[in-house]
Parts: structure tokens; C-alpha cells; sequence
């Protein structure tokens, strides 16, 4: 760390890419896809039984729908009603330690990982030897009183949406909105300068946080192809001055981490939004 750096109190982050907690959580949309192919393929073939009327009579016939059918039928009902949160609603402070951004990085992922929202490819993880049972044992789903449609909400929502929306304090008496999502290569504001890596889409992340003396501010994420490019929005003008003026050391910080900065861009929020 440079004397400047030390004196201004911006210390170097460590080498830690910023959506490294979604990947030490598993493969979770990977897995809801799979179920989701699956139920295509039985879907499928129930339209090929249905086709016929002789198919149709003998099922009406025979079907018994079970008391489980019936839990998970409800269940879904009550995960789509109107006026349901897709947001993860954190229940405890993620840290007491704001300024060691190296813990909070492995605090957040900690409140992620056991957060219930995976516990599917955790299972996954588990039955091939990869998690142990203590940790399962951590999650929502194996405490006592737990409602099944709990979680569904959010879990339907990173299926459909390929988006994972984090609502909390993330200290004490700050809270913050976290958004972690697949961005398609062709729906990124710069497309040109990643057209060369072949990848068809990258993850991004959202952080914003309503600061109390400038006001809300959002910085946005995505590393593509090994290039991070960030992007940080101001509603306030001298918030957005402030962090002009610290932006060479905040590039400094990073890039003396061995991480490579494509672009950094500053900008009104506001102005953003009525552009947009």
C-alpha cells in the first residue's frame, strides 16, 4: 500500500474476484435447469398420452393425486400469490467489521451459502462427497419449524430470472440491496469490447447502499473473460464528486492485486435513470 493510499484509508483488497461467493455455493441454476429439462421431457410424453382420447379416459380414471401433491400445490400458490418478496430477507447483521473487506467478503459468503437458497445442489454436493453432513445440517431446511414455501419464493425467482436479489443490514444500521445475475453478451451496454472472447453471457453483480451523508449510492460489477469492468452511480453531486476524486486510488487498489480494470465509469443515478 502506497503512503497516499494509507493516509486517504483506502487499503488494497484482496485478490478476491467479486462473485467468488456464487461460485463456492454450487451450481444452482445449473441444477434448477436440469429439474426443469426433466419435467419437460415427462411433460412431453403426458401431451403424447393425453393425445388420445382412450389415454385421456383411463387417466381421469386412474389419477389419485397425493397428500404431497396436494402440500407442494399449495406451497407454489402461496410462493407465486401477488405481493410475495423475491428478495432474500437477511435476519441478522452480515458484519461487525466493516473495514476488513477480506472478512466481509467471507461473511457474505457464509450468509449466502447457508441461506437455504441452494440447499438443493448442496445435497448434490453432499451425496458426492463434496459437503459434509455437519454443514447441511446448518441450513434452514434441517431446523426445526420450517415452512417449505419459506424459500420458494426466492428459489423460483433465480430459476426464471437467473438472478439472486439479497435484501439486509450488512452492518449495523446499514442495509444494503445485492444483486448477482447472468448478463447476455449481447445486452451489455459495451458489447464491442468483449466481442472477441466467445462467451455468450458473463456474471454481474449490483450493490447499492443508502449511505447517511451521500445518499444512495450503487456500484456495479462484471468480470468478463478475466477483465472487471465497474460502474459507480451517485445520486447526490457531491457523492459523485467525492468519488471522482478517489477513483485513481480505487483503481490502484485493485490493479495492485494483480485484477485488471477494462473501464471504471462515474455517474449522476438520476441522470442515468431518465436516459434510460
Amino acid at each position: 500500500m502506497d503512503k497516499s493510499s494509507a493516509q486517504l484509508g483506502v487499503s488494497p483488497v484482496g485478490k478476491v474476484s467479486p462473485l467468488s461467493a456464487a461460485a463456492g455455493i454450487g451450481t444452482p441454476v445449473q441444477t434448477l435447469e436440469s429439474r426443469a429439462s426433466n419435467l419437460a421431457h415427462q411433460q412431453a410424453a403426458l401431451a403424447a398420452h393425453l393425445a388420445t382420447s382412450n389415454g385421456l379416459q383411463k387417466l381421469v380414471s386412474t389419477t389419485h393425486v397425493s397428500a404431497t401433491a396436494h402440500l407442494i400445490d399449495q406451497s407454489l400458490q402461496q410462493a407465486e400469490a401477488p405481493g410475495v418478496s423475491q428478495k432474500y430477507l437477511a435476519q441478522a447483521v452480515l458484519t461487525q467489521t466493516p473495514n476488513l473487506p477480506g472478512v466481509v467478503s467471507q461473511q457474505l459468503k457464509a450468509a449466502i451459502s447457508q441461506s437455504g437458497l441452494f440447499y438443493e445442489s448442496h445435497l448434490k454436493d453432499f451425496a458426492e462427497g463434496h459437503r459434509s453432513l455437519a454443514e447441511i445440517k446448518q441450513e434452514p431446511q434441517n431446523k426445526p419449524n420450517y415452512l417449505m414455501q419459506t424459500l420458494l419464493p426466492q428459489q423460483l425467482h433465480i430459476l426464471e430470472q437467473q438472478r439472486l436479489s439479497w435484501h439486509g443490514e450488512v452492518w449495523s444500521n446499514q442495509q444494503m440491496d445485492w444483486d448477482v445475475y447472468v448478463k447476455n453478451k449481447q445486452d451489455d451496454d459495451a458489447k464491442n469490447s468483449h466481442e472477441d472472447t466467445g462467451e455468450e453471457s458473463f456474471v454481474a453483480s449490483d450493490l447499492t447502499l443508502h449511505l447517511p451523508h451521500l445518499g444512495k449510492v450503487t456500484a456495479k460489477i462484471s468480470i468478463h473473460d478475466g477483465r472487471m469492468r465497474i460502474g459507480l452511480l451517485a445520486e447526490q453531486p457531491k457523492a459523485l464528486q467525492l468519488l471522482k476524486t478517489k477513483s485513481a486510488l480505487l483503481v490502484n487498489a485493485i490493479e495492485s492485486n494483480g485484477q485488471t480494470i477494462e473501464s471504471l465509469t462515474l455517474n449522476n443515478s438520476m441522470e442515468v435513470a431518465q436516459d434510460g
